[in-house]
């Protein structure tokens, strides 16, 4: 009988380290890791050592750890409790595990709906792409449900970020960075999330001041480095071509750079100076004249798009106007498509949801308009057959069931308030008679 191979386990918080061990299966393991990690930080009352995973308290020591949903990606976060003040701090712990477990569960809920690369229930939507702009394919469901799991966990990380919560921030992103693990890498590399989410991780214990983790991060470091190359290219040459040769903006290298110099620092490496002295050289390439600016704001740019105009185009006035101009046009162009999407989707909703419970599927119903048919009849047909195209033209062009399918339309029009909905009446004998026209 083959022996299964001991499990690692990556640890973080009040041990952070690597824990090993025989099974996460067996009965007993919850109390089994945190024997261990007792020993291993010097705790005498391994009951005073506490244990969250996905943001879940590990409570029960007679369970198994694969109980708790935890597997070999899976980080523990580690907590000593005080003796002392153990009911205020536990208090305090539990409930920021249960805001924890609260995001997880509703980034998990995101994630699960959609069955391709892009999602849309009517009243929010997204869509997932890689630097081209090219919507992201996946073979397994599962990869994009990790992957859309991190990218929601990320975002709420940064919005945590600016709010300058530190701890609360690191907490969610590293609820983000074990959502990435669960991904084919393959799908990573097409995105710079990944890289983004560990200069983010990073500057947290930047923020905290947690030396022994800057040090240990310098991993973290190069992976974020090693994929801003891959979705950038070197030295940013694929976001310049991208971008018509203008400069990217450099302020994520500035912090990439920076903290690279502070944890080689820490980590006693000499390279340090030439980590910050590079973050300096960045940094300087970023700064913009006064002068520049007023000439842009002559102009009618604000404070922020001539900046941002300045920094892309490397202080060249000329170009940074151009440039300006330019995402003034698209801003306009997306604020306008944005209104007509949202139009579309209160039409799509005005129609009712089909069998399967989604909205009636606009690109056919696109085509079917396209070949003579009253948009409105069109939707009627996509709604009851459930967005099967065949079907829905077969039921259009059934004199029999286009006159069903009319007086569906009309008894929806009867009650339908929306003002981006036109359903024009229309006789069924006028109705068979265009339908044995086409």
């Amino acid at each position: 009988m083959a022996v299964s191979e001991p499990v690692k386990i990556q640890c973080a918080g009040a041990y952070s380290g690597i824990l090993t061990l025989p099974s996460l299966e067996v009965a007993g393991s919850v109390a089994q890791a945190r024997q261990l990690i007792s020993g291993r930080i010097g705790e005498g009352n391994s009951a005073c050592v506490k244990l969250i995973a996905g943001g879940r308290t590990l409570e029960d020591d007679a369970k198994a750890l694969t109980d708790y949903g935890v597997h070999s990606k899976t980080r523990l976060l580690v907590m000593r409790t005080a003796r002392a003040a153990a009911s205020a701090k536990l208090a305090a712990q539990e409930s920021r595990a249960q805001r924890l477990a609260r995001l997880k569960d509703a980034a998990a809920a995101v994630a699960a709906r959609g069955d391709g690369s892009s999602w849309n229930d009517g009243a929010h939507e997204f869509a997932l792409e890689n630097q081209d702009g090219e919507g992201l394919r996946f073979d397994d469901p599962q990869d994009r449900k990790a992957l859309v799991m991190g990218l929601a966990l990320h975002e709420q990380g940064k919005q945590l970020l600016e709010k300058e919560d530190y701890q609360e921030a690191l907490d969610v992103l590293l609820l983000a960075e074990e959502a990435f693990e669960m991904c084919n890498p393959k799908h990573l590399d097409m995105v710079d999330n990944v890289g983004l989410l560990m200069i983010d991780i990073v500057w947290c214990y930047f923020q905290l001041r947690a030396i022994g983790q800057l040090a240990a991060g310098r991993a973290r470091l190069d992976k974020a480095q090693g994929s801003l190359q891959r979705s950038h290219g070197p030295s940013g040459v694929r976001m310049r071509r991208l971008h018509g040769n203008f400069c990217p903006e450099l302020a994520i290298y500035v912090r990439l750079d920076l903290l690279q110099g502070v944890a080689a620092f820490h980590s006693g490496d000499s390279k340090a100076s030439l980590h910050l002295a590079s973050a300096l050289s960045k940094w300087r390439r970023l700064q913009v004249s006064d002068e520049s600016l007023a000439t842009l704001a002559s102009m009618g740019f604000t404070a922020s798009q001539a900046t941002r105009a300045l920094r892309f185009c490397e202080g060249d006035t000329e170009q940074a106007a151009s440039f300006a101009a330019d995402q003034a046009q698209l801003t306009k162009k997306r604020k306008a498509d944005h209104t007509e999407q949202k139009k579309l989707r209160r039409e799509m909703r005005s129609y009712g949801a089909t069998a399967s419970g989604k909205l009636v599927d606009a690109a056919g119903l696109q085509l079917l308009e396209s070949m003579g048919f009253q948009r409105a009849l069109a939707a009627e047909a996509l709604k009851q057959s459930d967005n099967e195209g065949q079907a829905a033209l077969d039921a259009l062009a059934d004199p029999k069931r286009a006159e069903q399918l009319q007086l569906a339309v009309y008894l929806t029009s009867a009650t339908n308030t929306s003002p981006d909905v036109c359903t024009t009446s229309m006789h069924p004998h006028q109705l068979q008679k265009q339908l044995a026209y086409l």
